[in-house]
């Protein structure tokens, strides 16, 4: 059974090392680097499908039916509708997603067209009836790419709600971290292997509850300037069914607040300076953020910081005793970003 998982661009190593670690049955793995897209095959495939969407770093889990080659300038897409039928009843109503990538003459929407009408026809010639389309409530979902001279189509067995969207979500930040982030960075700081963790940028506390998940023994404290968030974080929290300690306090005291290494990690998002702005300029925030972080974290703790501005913050690095350990180059809403793992020596 042939799958493709979908995430944020940057982030198929976390996935691969994470479906190897909790399914285990695969014959493949493959994916290229900043693509966001993860191929696989397993064995005894239907049990494991469950278990694919309970993977933490995916946003959709897409089973892969046919694929062929496609030509620069026509949309040709050859489709098995007894496969289709196989999913789609006569009663049953179904709408189409669709990536294309390259250079084509076509467009995404030309493609998810192509794929509608053929199943459309194809059925009708087959069985007599047209399954309806909708886009708002679809019994299932067709998925369609054309990645070059490649196409794929398939199932998305997902729904019309990916999985980044986690229920703890009760209380949103205006600049709300993707939770498959969140989790990500969590995996490179190895906060399965860490007693005590601190985001002390926290805002709704996506990073710390992650961390909860991923290590529910983890004792994991967030501070945050603004009391709106800090309040938000704690709802979040209770909803997610985690305990994380949550105070409100600038990070330029956070120092004062914990004894001298303190902590294992200390994993944060600092504001990009997009949507939310600092009280600071982005080299004082980030150059508070590595001195504090020097004086809490014990030696070898890591620090990982999701950053666009790479430069500032390995300049910031180089002057006080950390060591860069792994630098992951993400994309996500139309900005290239680094998640920056180093360790205090």
């Amino acid at each position: 059974m042939r799958i493709l998982l979908t995430t944020i661009p940057g982030l198929e190593n976390i996935v691969e090392k994470e479906v190897k670690e909790k399914i285990g049955s695969l014959e493949y793995v493959n994916y290229s680097e900043l693509s966001g897209r993860v191929y696989a095959s397993i064995r005894n495939g239907i049990s494991l499908l469950q278990k694919l969407h309970e993977l933490r770093c995916i946003e959709r889990v897409i089973l892969i039916l046919g694929e062929g080659e496609i030509s620069k300038d026509t949309v040709d897409v050859q489709v098995d509708i007894e496969l289709i039928t196989r999913y789609l009843g006569p009663r049953m109503t179904f709408m189409v997603r669709s990536l294309r990538t390259g250079e084509h003459d076509f467009t995404s929407v030309d493609l998810a067209a192509a794929l509608g009408e053929k199943t459309q026809r194809g059925i009708y010639e087959k069985y007599g009836f047209y399954p309806e389309v909708s886009l708002s409530d679809p019994d299932i979902i067709l998925y369609v790419e054309a990645i070059g001279k490649t196409y794929r189509w398939g199932i998305d067995l997902t729904g019309l709600n990916a999985l980044h969207r986690r229920r703890y979500k009760v209380y949103v930040h205006p600049s709300s971290l993707n939770p498959l982030i969140a989790y990500s960075m969590c995996r490179i700081a190895e906060v399965e292997k860490k007693r005590r963790i601190l985001d002390p940028m926290c805002g709704s506390g996506t990073i710390l509850i992650e961390g909860k998940y991923l290590n529910p023994s983890l004792e994991a404290w967030g501070l945050d300037i603004n009391p709106q968030h800090i309040a938000g974080a704690r709802l979040n929290s209770a909803q997610a069914g985690v305990e994380v300690f949550f105070k409100t306090a600038d990070v330029a005291e956070a120092d004062s607040l914990f004894p001298a290494s303190f902590f294992d990690a200390i994993i944060t998002n600092p504001p990009f300076g997009i949507r939310e702005k600092s009280v600071y300029t982005l080299p004082r925030l980030y150059t508070l953020l590595v001195e504090k972080s020097e004086k809490l974290l014990k030696s070898g703790g890591v620090l990982c910081v999701l950053t666009p501005r790479k430069k500032l913050l390995l300049n910031i690095l180089t002057k006080h005793r950390f060591s860069v350990k792994e630098i992951h180059t993400i994309r996500h809403g139309g900005i290239t970003s680094f998640i920056i793992t180093a360790a205090k020596t």
